[in-house]
């Protein structure tokens, strides 16, 4: 049999019906007398009845297989061959596809793009009254958003049952300590009319025993006489005591009844602090206005006032905004901050009005960073994110404008003015203040050494190594990390 070169194979797709070239014919997994994983011999147009090819046959076929086998796999092979500088760096010269840049001579702009809210410019702010021997309230209503009220009209309704219910007590506390009041003043009197009595009886006494004292009287002995000296002293003693008790009881008086006062005077009070808390829990609008619900911090929550809410007194509940002015307010990450100059012009897109574009600047940025956590509430990972607030300034009002609507605005932000400069993405090993690029050359794509200056977030200002028109690839193959390190061993 004649055997066929291996330049005349061909790798085209082989008839229907019969086996890929790879595949390894089932005369040879017959002949080796293992069966193939997952297959099983097959019929062939040369056999009758579905019986096995002749040894001879089988091992042909099988020689012819594996030629075929080897024949692609080296010219898989040589292809990768072909392609590996390419893939890893190596003499990399691009091709006629390749992705280009151009750099450019003018003023080097960067264009942000942020989404905030708009918000009044002069508002009237409604905060949670401050109540005393409480710290958290609930809202039993609250008018809707957009809302227009007057001056001394209730906007907001705290519950009061709690305070009723404080009030009845107080007023319990008021009746109970009047009563000891007064049963303490009886008592009082009594125990001092008492001591009043006991100091005339001492009093009596003691002249009673100075009258039995005569010295010169022989109707008495000496005995007598010395026991009639001995009873005046007692009576002075005993009249002494007896002065003594009542001046400590008008101390005692005194003292007990003020604090029987005092303790009458606190439940008073009590009834005042909770007839205040009650008048208090009717939040009435400090000006006439609209209203409007921002989305806050709630007792220690984030979120907007509604019915059946816990807050904290003094948390900002709502506000009447002046719709006279308006400003935008967005956080950007720290990250773009610090390319961000007061004064840039922006353009400002209402989400409602996608088609209406409303001029603004770069009115301010705040000087330190705020975090979702403490901004939004997160409490996730994304609450460690840190953002500057910035403020954008509207050249007029617009009947469209209104709290908390949400916009997207862009800002053109100069780095750079009368500079080259070229995109960040064309720099292929930068260093500091220097960098490697490829180039279009004439003869394909070479590597240059340049020396950078200011940066932006997309370009970068170029001092020296190329000049305005040269051309950047942008498709150069990235390094793998350690080949510097693996080259200089």
């Amino acid at each position: 049999m004649k055997k066929t070169p291996a330049s005349a194979i061909s790798l085209t797709r082989p008839p229907r019906g019969r086996p890929l070239p790879l595949a390894i014919p089932e005369g040879a997994a017959y002949r080796s007398g293992r069966a193939m994983p997952g297959s099983h011999p097959g019929p062939d147009r040369h056999e009758v009845g579905h019986a096995p090819l002749p040894l001879r046959r089988a091992g042909r076929s099988a020689h012819t297989a594996y030629r075929q086998g080897a024949i692609v796999l080296l010219l898989v092979l040589a292809e990768l061959a072909a392609a590996l500088p390419r893939l890893t760096g190596q003499d990399w010269s691009g091709g006629e596809d390749r992705v280009l840049a151009p750099v450019r001579q003018g003023d080097l702009v960067e264009t942000f793009v942020f989404h905030g809210e708009m918000e009044a410019c002069d508002s009237v702010q409604v905060h949670a009254p401050e109540l005393q021997e409480t710290r958290l309230v609930t809202i039993r209503s609250v008018l809707e958003d957009g809302t227009p009220v007057q001056a001394s009209d209730t906007v907001v309704e705290l519950e009061d049952g709690d305070f009723q219910r404080a009030l009845e007590g107080a007023r319990d506390e008021v009746e109970v300590a009047q009563a000891e009041l007064e049963k303490v003043r009886f008592d009082l009197q009594n125990d001092g009319i008492d001591l009043e009595l006991n100091v005339k009886r001492r009093e009596l006494e003691l002249e009673k025993a100075r009258a039995m004292v005569i010295e010169d009287a022989i109707v008495f002995s000496k005995i007598e006489l010395q026991k009639a000296k001995l009873g005046v002293e007692q009576a002075e003693m005993e009249l002494k005591y007896a002065q003594a008790a009542l001046g400590e009881f008008r101390q005692k008086r005194e003292a007990t009844l003020k604090v029987k006062e005092l303790q009458l005077q606190q439940a008073r009070r009590k009834i005042d602090i909770q007839q205040e808390n009650i008048s208090r829990s009717v939040i009435r609008a400090p000006g006439a206005g609209i209203v409007y619900k921002p989305f806050i911090r709630l007792n220690n929550e984030m979120g907007r006032i509604e019915a059946g809410k816990v807050v904290r007194c003094g948390d900002k509940l709502l506000e009447l905004p002046n719709l006279d002015r308006f400003r935008g307010v967005s956080y950007v990450p720290t990250v773009e901050y610090p390319y961000l100059t007061p004064g840039s012009p922006a353009t400002l897109t209402l989400t409602i009005a996608p088609d209406r574009v409303f001029p603004a600047v770069l009115e301010s940025k705040e000087p330190y960073p705020i975090s979702r956590n403490e901004r939004l509430g997160r409490n996730d990972p994304e609450g460690f994110l840190k953002e500057y607030k910035v403020s954008f300034a509207l050249s007029g009002t617009d009947p469209v404008f209104r709290p908390g609507l949400t916009f997207k605005a862009e800002i053109a932000t100069v780095i750079a003015t009368g500079c080259t400069f070229l995109p960040r993405a064309a720099l292929a090993r930068p260093n500091g203040d220097r960098a490697t690029v490829w180039m279009q050359a004439p003869g394909g794509a070479v590597e240059r050494q340049i020396r950078t200056g200011r940066k932006g977030v997309a370009f970068i200002e170029v001092l020296e190594g190329l000049r305005p028109g040269d051309q950047v690839c942008l498709d150069f193959p990235l390094e793998e990390e350690g080949e510097d390190e693996d080259e200089d061993l």
